[in-house]
């Protein structure tokens, strides 16, 4: 009897403690950032629990670590101002350009072996290319391809080559 009576009194203890106390902490994750604007990018962002971070994102690729959670951004660029919602739940990638004036934020989950770029191919020749933010420029040999009016070259968008024929566009 004594031992049943102490089963129903910590089963009464445990009840009472709330849920979160057997939950795992957040993760700390990785963000890549793509500056692909013409200078740094000002950034603030505010956790759930209302933490200030003030970032200064230098032109290029850079790495964030932040704690697994939902922020709210305000980003200033030469080409704009974006104000809005992240949520930071697995490892992601962070493209930020400017398109004709425009400021783009792209946050999308982060590509494997990090080969992020552009996807171009030729319909008439069953030719693909992917140029890497790596190497934003391509081959020598691209740009006159691209600019050439009797070759008919098609941006296949922004995404991630994860091997051969395997495009995951983002």
């Amino acid at each position: 009897m004594k031992k049943v009576s102490l089963l129903v009194v910590l089963g009464l203890l445990f009840s009472l403690l709330p849920l979160n106390v057997f939950a795992a902490e957040p993760a700390e994750l990785d963000l890549r950032v793509y500056n692909r604007t013409e200078g740094p990018v000002s950034v603030r962002l505010t956790a759930a629990d209302g933490t200030l971070q003030y970032l200064e994102l230098p032109v290029g690729v850079s790495e964030l670590t932040l704690t697994e959670g939902i922020y709210e951004y305000y980003i200033i660029t030469s080409c704009g101002t974006q104000v809005g919602q992240w949520n930071v739940n697995v490892v992601k990638e962070l493209l930020i350009k400017c398109s004709v004036d425009t400021l783009e934020l792209s946050l999308q989950r982060a590509c494997p072996n990090n080969r992020w770029g552009h996807y171009y191919y030729l319909p008439e020749y069953y030719t693909r290319w992917f140029i890497s933010f790596d190497e934003p420029n391509g081959p020598d040999w691209f740009e006159w391809l691209y600019n050439d009016p009797d070759i008919l070259v098609v941006n296949g968008g922004i995404g991630c080559w994860d091997g051969f024929r395997n495009w995951n566009e983002y």
